[in-house]
């Protein structure tokens, strides 16, 4: 299994995985209004730095399924 962490202080998603080698996917980043502002390998962190304060929503597709989470910055 594997699990997506954004760290308020350092501004940064990632996922995290006790086999980090099955990570082996894409991970997009939108803005309320359903812009991509982000794209990210999930074996990567990704700032968010740059990105005004709001809500976010983190998509991605593994195991045939997609799946999201939403994060607020």
């Amino acid at each position: 299994e594997y699990a997506l962490a954004y760290n308020a202080d350092t501004q940064t998603l990632h996922f995290g995985s006790e086999t980090p080698e099955a990570l082996v996917f894409i991970a997009n980043v939108f803005d309320a209004n359903g812009r991509k502002v982000c794209t990210f390998r999930a074996d990567e962190t990704c700032s968010v730095a740059e990105l005004p304060k709001g809500v976010y929503i983190v998509s991605w597709n593994f195991g045939n399924k997609v799946r999201s989470a939403k994060f607020i910055k």
